[in-house]
């Protein structure tokens, strides 16, 4: 059994990984998030009024599909699962199983993995962006500038805080703009962007005014700034958090790939931190930044044996954790609460709301 799990453990892992997302996004009742994003689905366009059109695309052809929740659901499972893959594939396979232990620890990966939100396809795209980003830094050629054209087109349509990678990963290496290979993949991104810009212009820039002018203007509170601290710490882990952190900012980068991920991973971080003085942030606005903390931490964790036994236990607590949530979210037991009601409220809610409409 153990030389069989050794010889298959990749397959093992994904087969897994993949499996469970389907069984509970077949199993869990749709948030009123994906409501939203289904009724999205139902009215394709270049744009909405606070997000571009990748979330509705994806559910839509889901849908096509399975016309329930697995259907709404299909495509972020997929491409939660494509995320790891490459994740995976950036970290150079050095020592899976501590990869394993690190993604595991990361309970957004499996929480997030299943919903029908933007930000499992931008973390995806994230991913695929440093992926392709790799590529066209050692080499160049026509078609590594179209494969970041692609990746970095698809960051664009997924939300618009796929924008903070794209500026820091050309901070981080200034020189690109020097280069014409550059230039060519900028305007061929911006050509694949244009229908959304287009639409953006048609509706009076709605979409960028209501984004960094209208919402989420408050007066400071310093629970704005301390919730957010705490929220990356959770969004991290959360119990791992507290290890990713501090190695994936410890960790010195060592070529121009990790300069990248290092810059990227701090600028979003002080981006939103600095937001916090205008208003609350979400505590997922910063998702990117957990594909750059997921690679520096595990460079980190290799040259540091001490911290692999711990870590080991705490993505073994993290699974255990996630798996009852997982049960929780699937179905309608336990006290009330904040969690439980997201999932099963509308069960309860929507029936009555029948009865007294007559179904109009």
């Amino acid at each position: 059994m153990n030389s069989f799990v050794l010889r298959h453990h990749r397959k093992l892992f994904y087969i897994f990984w993949l499996l469970i997302g389907l069984i509970q996004a077949a199993r869990t009742n749709l948030i009123g998030d994906e409501a939203y994003y289904w009724l999205y689905s139902r009215f394709l366009s270049w744009g909405y009024f606070d997000h571009p059109p990748m979330t509705a695309w994806l559910v839509r052809a889901g849908y096509s599909l399975f016309q329930n929740e697995l259907g709404v659901r299909l495509l972020s499972v997929v491409l939660n699962m494509f995320t790891i893959l490459i994740l995976e594939a950036l970290t150079e396979r050095k020592n899976p199983f501590l990869f394993y232990a690190t993604v595991l620890g990361i309970t957004t990966f499996q929480v997030l993995g299943f919903v029908a939100v933007p930000d499992n396809a931008l973390l995806f795209s994230t991913a695929l962006f440093f992926y392709a980003y790799k590529k066209f830094v050692y080499q160049p050629a026509l078609v590594n500038i179209f494969f970041i054209t692609v990746a970095t087109a698809l960051l664009l349509y997924t939300k618009y805080q796929g924008a903070l990678v794209i500026v820091f990963t050309l901070v981080s290496n200034i020189r690109l703009l020097a280069k014409w290979q550059t230039w060519l993949a900028g305007l061929l991104a911006l050509l694949f962007y244009s229908p959304h810009l287009y639409w953006q212009w048609q509706n009076d820039w709605i979409g960028i005014r209501y984004q960094l002018l209208e919402n989420n203007v408050n007066a400071y509170k310093i629970s704005f700034t301390t919730d957010y601290i705490l929220g990356q710490l959770l969004l991290a882990g959360p119990l791992i958090g507290f290890l990713l952190l501090p190695a994936a900012f410890a960790w010195s980068s060592q070529n121009k790939i990790e300069k990248a991920l290092k810059f990227t991973m701090v600028g979003i971080y002080a981006f939103f931190f600095i937001s916090t003085f205008r208003g609350p942030s979400e505590v997922n606005w910063p998702a990117p930044a957990l594909i750059p903390l997921t690679i520096l931490s595990y460079h980190y964790f290799l040259g540091h044996d001490r911290f692999l036994k711990p870590l080991k236990v705490i993505a073994g607590l993290s699974l255990v954790l996630t798996l009852a949530l997982r049960i929780y979210m699937m179905f309608d037991i336990g006290p009330d609460n904040g969690v439980k009601n997201r999932f099963h409220a509308a069960s309860r809610w929507v029936p009555e709301l029948e009865k007294k409409t007559a179904n109009c």
